[in-house]
């Protein structure tokens, strides 16, 4: 089971850098208990009970921890996951290389130190 996951690994993973931004941010926002009630003093408590709404963040699956698996999860897409090491377009480059030089009168002179065909070759 353990030999497949080590074929696992990721593209680009300095996009995972953000992944600790992630917890940092929820526990910026995540807000502070909620019982300050501006209308607790005004309307009557029995009242008061069946005009509220359940707040939602004393749900378990809220909006606010919805963005935070779907920005987890956009950092791990980024990420880019594999099974299969890409290969590299720089280090399969085998095709030959050609290349043509001018070797004529025209090339030996001096106007550019040391000559054109110096500076050709280097």
């Amino acid at each position: 089971m353990f030999e497949a996951l080590e074929h696992f690994h990721f593209l680009r993973p300095e996009w995972l850098a953000l992944a600790p931004v992630i917890g940092v941010l929820e526990w910026l926002f995540r807000p502070t208990k909620a019982n300050d009630d501006p209308f607790e003093g005004i309307i009557e408590p029995a009242l008061l009970s069946h005009l509220r709404f359940q707040h939602y963040r004393r749900r378990r699956f809220n909006p606010a921890s919805a963005m935070t698996v779907l920005f987890a999860l956009i950092i791990v897409v980024l990420a880019g996951p594999s099974w299969r090491q890409q290969p590299s377009p720089l280090a399969e480059d085998a095709a030959p290389l050609v290349l043509v030089l001018d070797v004529s009168e025209s090339m030996a002179q001096t106007d550019i130190a040391p000559s054109r065909l110096e500076r050709a070759r280097q």
